[in-house]
Order: structure tokens, then sequence, then C-alpha cells
């Protein structure tokens, strides 16, 4: 993680230089204090124009150098292979204005190693997103493959029922009006079930859904989703075999029983 690099890297620096360090990064054209040895949020007015300057002319400013030396502290570019991504910043217990030669080595060795590793991990969080990306695509087309077919079903069912009636109603029997008839409130109540569904997951994907974590008993959840399943497929038989002595569990009763009647609705069309 980026945050682990910066604190290895604002520990080191303070530990060679024997005194405080701080680190910040490049966010579209404008610096901000992202970690510090000890930690610390805020800088002074010279400290910010030094900083500024290390970064936009990329080279060392501030203390001991003769740029903006009233500084408090001295600053280093971060660079990596695209430009400067940053700068980190450090104070010295040395009384002398310039940095040993072996300190400003040693702090530009951290700090070209720091900008590689940033750079690296930014790669792989980069090839992360792209594949869960690429993912959730692939999960979004066959999601509203899907969808257009389990809507498609039953709107073609209600129409064709629909039309069936307005057009023969003369020379249909009452048996046949009134199959056609439960074909029409059957797929009817599918279809809002299915809308009801989509909604709700439109809802949890959104964070909005509101889950209850109530003491369900499992056999009401089944119980419940098997008599829903049993008015939409009528020529089905189900069977229930549910252990005897069940203990509670907590959860939501009705997301529960939405979940087991949607796998019997899946098992009923495949």
């Amino acid at each position: 993680k980026i945050d682990d690099i910066l604190w290895l890297l604002a520990a080191q620096s303070a530990a060679v230089t024997k005194g405080q360090s701080i680190i910040l990064m490049d966010d579209s054209g404008e610096l901000s204090i992202e970690s510090g040895w000890p930690p610390q949020d805020t800088l002074g007015t010279a400290d910010w124009a030094a900083a500024r300057w290390a970064l936009r002319k990329v080279e060392p400013a501030g203390h001991s150098t003769e740029t903006m030396p009233s500084a408090v502290f001295h600053f280093r570019p971060l660079i990596s292979s695209v430009g400067p991504i940053g700068v980190l910043g450090v104070t010295s217990d040395d009384a002398e204005d310039v940095l040993p030669t072996t300190t400003a080595s040693a702090l530009q060795s951290f700090a070209d190693q720091a900008a590689i590793a940033i750079e690296r991990t930014r790669l792989v969080e980069r090839a992360a997103k792209a594949a869960t990306d690429a993912e959730n695509e692939r999960l979004r087309n066959a999601l509203l493959s899907s969808v257009s077919h389990d809507l498609r079903t039953p709107l073609a069912s209600i129409l064709g029922s629909a039309t069936s009636l307005r057009q023969f109603a003369d020379r249909l029997s009452t048996q046949d009006r009134d199959d056609l008839l439960a074909t029409i409130e059957e797929e009817a109540t599918r279809l809002s079930a299915f809308v009801a569904n989509l909604l709700d997951m439109t809802r949890l994907e959104a964070g909005a859904l509101d889950i209850r974590r109530d003491w369900v008993d499992v056999r009401d959840a089944i119980n419940g989703a098997v008599a829903r399943s049993a008015k939409l497929c009528p020529r089905r038989r189900i069977g229930i075999d549910i252990e005897a002595g069940l203990p509670l569990i907590r959860g939501d009763a009705v997301l529960l029983e939405q979940v087991l009647f949607n796998l019997l609705d899946n098992a009923n069309k495949y």
C-alpha cells in the first residue's frame, strides 16, 4: 500500500537526519500532506513555497539550499518515470546550514526507491481496477441479457393472452377464457415480483436497502417461499423436508424468503 511506503520513507528519513520529516504528494497540481515523522498536518508559508518549488523545478529547495533557505524543512522531489509525484521534507539536528554529503546521499536514495515503489504500487492498483471494471462490465452485460429475457417472457404471455381474448373472445369456451385470464394474472404477478427484485438489487448496490437483524425461524421463511412458488407454478410439485429442532437465526426474514423464492423460481424455469 502507498500509505505504508510513505510511512516507511518518513520514518527512515527522520532517523537518518535525527530530526523531523514530512511528505507531500502531488494531487492534480496541488500538494497535500500525506505523511510525516512525527505526524503533522501544517507547514509554514516559506515551507509551502519551498515544497512547491522543489516539485515544479525538480530540484532541492528550502533549508540548506540557495532557494528559500529561510524554510524550516529541506525539500527533495520524489521522481518517478513519469516525472515528480511529490516531495520529501526533512529537518536536521545538525547546527550546520548544509546537509552532510552522506545524509544527502541517503535521503536521495530513500526518495528514489520510494518513488519507484509508489509508481509500481499505482500500476498494480490500476491493473487491479481495470480487471475489476472489466469483470463488472461482463457481469452487467450478462445481467442485462438475463433481465431482457426474463422481462420479455411474462410480457409475451400477457400480450398473447390479452390479444387472444380481444380477438377471439366470442369463439372461446368459458374454460379457455378462464385459462387465458389466469395466465395474465400469473404472469403479471411474476413480472411484478421480478421488478421488485430489480428495485431491491438497485437499492442494495446503492447501500439504501434497509436490512433488518431479527431472530428468524427458517421454517417460516421456507414455507413462505414455497407458498409463493406454488401460486406461480401450480403444476410443480414441491417437497419439503426440514430437520426438526432447527435454532433461530439472525437475519432479515423478508429477504431470506425472497432468496429462497428466487431459487425455487429458477428451478422451475431451468
